[in-house]
């Protein structure tokens, strides 16, 4: 069977990350695991500095994981970072053990789907500055409790399974830095 790892030249097309969660989520991926990759930033109301119109819609982040084909796209952040994590599985990417790799995973399918009252009414903005008292409605109110819930969840339960393991606890969501960091990070910032 074929080496189906990729040694390719890479770009990762993001609007800029101080008003991009998604792609703010990827970028923190490649430089953690310090993944061999370019970067391209694009604004969202500047015509001149726009994505091509080849990605559909405009919708980004997109990894172009081979600059020589572009017809090679990958759209979607938790998409781009699956993509990674198969094409460097000696990073580490998601956590080494089993069920704690698939803890993660179910903790980003739910911020990748979920939490929609929170994406929805408290847009990224990195570097903006907020005085006075910011709404909370009840129904963000309640994925926050349940974003702190799932968090508490990970860590007791990753607690528990690296002293099973014997293994060290760096004090991430699972152990580790994973994906499952990269995905929750923006939400505390």
């Amino acid at each position: 069977m074929a080496d189906s790892k990729l040694a390719l030249e890479s770009t990762l097309h993001v609007y800029f990350t101080r008003y991009s969660s998604w792609g703010a989520r990827v970028a923190l991926v490649i430089a953690y695991f310090q993944i061999p990759c370019n970067i391209k930033f694009y604004t969202l109301n500047n015509p001149a500095i726009a994505p091509p119109a080849r990605f559909v819609g405009g919708l980004l982040p997109v990894l172009e994981p081979d600059v020589k084909d572009e017809d090679f796209l990958i759209a979607d952040s938790l998409s781009i970072c699956e993509f990674l994590a198969e094409q460097h599985p000696d990073l580490h990417l998601w956590p080494k053990d089993l069920k704690m790799r698939a803890l993660a995973r179910t903790a980003v399918a739910q911020m990748h789907s979920g939490f929609n009252e929170i994406r929805n009414t408290y847009q990224t903005n990195f570097f903006g500055k907020y005085t006075g008292k910011i709404p909370l409605g009840e129904a963000a109110a309640k994925e926050i409790r349940r974003m702190v819930e799932l968090w508490n969840d990970a860590r007791t339960v990753t607690k528990r399974r690296l002293q099973e393991l014997g293994e060290d606890d760096d004090g991430f969501l699972f152990g580790r830095f994973s994906i499952a960091d990269a995905f929750f990070w923006p939400v505390l910032w």
